[in-house]
């Protein structure tokens, strides 16, 4: 899964610069760090064994 933004700010400047980050994830069970984003790409990836993940 991948995550996507747009910024709207002059693309040569800092404020055009977008960071991805995951702030809480709830509920925190099995674990509460399940999924990872790449910051600068915006990739979401599972980071623990599948048969954790409760699919429905």
């Amino acid at each position: 899964m991948t995550m996507t933004a747009y910024d709207a700010d002059d693309p040569n400047t800092d404020n055009a610069v977008l960071r991805y980050i995951i702030v809480r994830q709830l509920p925190d069970k099995p674990s509460p760090n399940m999924f990872y984003i790449d910051p600068e790409r915006g990739d979401i990836v599972t980071v623990i064994a599948p048969h954790q993940l409760d699919r429905e």
